[in-house]
């Protein structure tokens, strides 16, 4: 396992929403500290999240395969709907007091976004065991080996 590659995989991911909560246009709605009573801002905690959990689990073995893969993909989408709907729901509801009921949350916000959401995890399991065994995962070819110095 690599955890600390882990951490790595979501910096980018951090760096970019605190960019945006600085004022930097990163978001789809601008920037600023003012996002952060945005109904949609827990996803974005949800994909820092989901960037650590996929990074730790995706490498807990040397050569991961779709199944596995795909199992951690769906790890990571289940973390970011539940982040942002969870967020989605408080925020609405208490801070810009336009209520919403859970169900309707889930709903709107969850069920009826899942079925791409679905494909995109099997695709990107997909495509990242055909990159690995083609050499484009990590920068290094799956045949080379890598010697330390």
């Amino acid at each position: 396992a690599y955890p600390e590659e882990a951490w790595k995989t979501n910096t980018l991911g951090t760096l970019n929403v605190l960019l945006g909560l600085v004022g930097v246009p990163v978001f789809a709605m601008g920037g600023g500290p003012g996002y952060l009573f945005q109904p949609t801002f827990g996803y974005l905690l949800g994909f820092i999240v989901q960037a650590y959990f996929c990074g730790r689990w995706a490498r807990q073995t040397a050569e991961p395969g779709v199944r596995r893969l795909l199992l951690v993909n769906l790890g990571g989408m289940a973390i970011v709907y539940g982040i942002g709907i969870s967020w989605f729901y408080l925020a609405s509801n208490y801070l810009l007091e336009a209520p919403i009921a859970l169900w309707t949350a889930i709903l709107y916000c969850g069920i009826l976004q899942t079925p791409p959401d679905l494909l995109i995890c099997g695709a990107a399991a997909w495509l990242a065991v055909r990159f690995r065994r083609a050499g484009a995962w990590q920068g290094v070819p799956a045949h080379v080996q890598v010697k330390e110095v």
